[in-house]
């Protein structure tokens, strides 16, 4: 994940987490292009796909998108074990090579919320890198 760096320090630490913890989202060719951005109000922030020269051509941005919508998916996923709610305004602007993807807002949890069920388990969340075994599974 990349921060404007002089900008960092501004960032809640209650945020940081649940940003950090988003980082777990899967992504095309294992890239993890996410740009994120806080704004000036503190609890705002843009998500940007960061575009990277040495990954295959991606015609359409297919692989952005979806790699972004996992990176989103999660963060939202991710705010309730963060006692936060994660509001998201999609963007998908291109400005050259800035694809901006979605603006999210970040506020406390109340008791009111939905939380998805899928929430409690996003955390467990992990990558089979194991090489895979060509044989038929056994039925029992």
């Amino acid at each position: 994940m990349s921060f404007d760096a002089e900008r960092l320090s501004n960032v809640d630490p209650g945020h940081r987490a649940l940003l950090d913890s988003s980082l777990w989202a899967p992504s095309a060719h294992n890239a993890q292009p996410w740009q994120v951005e806080p704004l000036e109000d503190g609890h705002s922030y843009e998500l940007h796909y960061a575009q990277t020269s040495d990954l295959p051509e991606d015609h359409g941005n297919k692989d952005a998108y979806l790699t972004m919508g996992a990176m989103v998916e999660t963060m939202v996923l991710q705010g309730p074990n963060h006692s936060l709610n994660v509001a998201v305004t999609p963007r998908l602007t291109r400005r050259d090579e800035d694809l901006h993807i979605a603006s999210v807002a970040l506020s406390r949890l109340v008791e009111s919320d939905q939380i998805d069920s899928l929430s409690a388990w996003i955390g467990r969340r992990v990558t089979n890198r194991n090489e895979y075994r060509l044989r038929a599974i056994s039925k029992t």
